[in-house]
């Protein structure tokens, strides 16, 4: 093997590796959003104890809370995307984070299979890489 193939294997081996950096960082993405759909889902849940006019500590966002008065506890606002909310009953926005909490586990199970894959790719590039190098000293 020449000189400009073996450069050529570099460069692939380089790719694969800046593809599993890129995934990694989807799946802490993903991991993320599905902890905060979790966190969504116990809060909706815990809301079915909730009578209207209690107060409660709602959270303002960076882990500051201020304390409120629930007026009603059987609606919620649910995001449809673009910016769009709508008024939905608590036990319908529960189903809609537990599908969409279904389908972030899908992909995220699909991502890491997909990564285990490319590193398994990488592996074999890498020992054939060695091999190659080891014979050309």
């Amino acid at each position: 093997m020449d000189k400009k193939d073996l450069q050529k294997k570099y460069v692939q081996l380089y790719l694969v590796r800046e593809q599993l950096k890129a995934m990694a960082e989807e799946k802490s993405a993903i991991e993320a959003k599905l902890n905060e759909f979790l966190v969504s889902v116990e809060a909706i849940s815990k809301l079915e104890g909730v009578k209207a006019g209690e107060e409660i500590w709602s959270p303002l966002g960076s882990g500051i809370f201020v304390k409120s008065g629930i007026k009603d506890t059987e609606n919620v606002l649910v995001s449809i995307g673009a910016g769009i909310v709508v008024k939905r009953p608590g036990k319908d926005a529960l189903e809609i984070l537990k599908t969409r909490l279904e389908e972030l586990v899908n992909i995220d199970t699909q991502l890491t299979a997909e990564m285990e894959r490319l590193r398994h790719q990488g592996d074999i590039m890498e020992k054939q890489l060695e091999e190659l190098t080891g014979k050309s000293e």
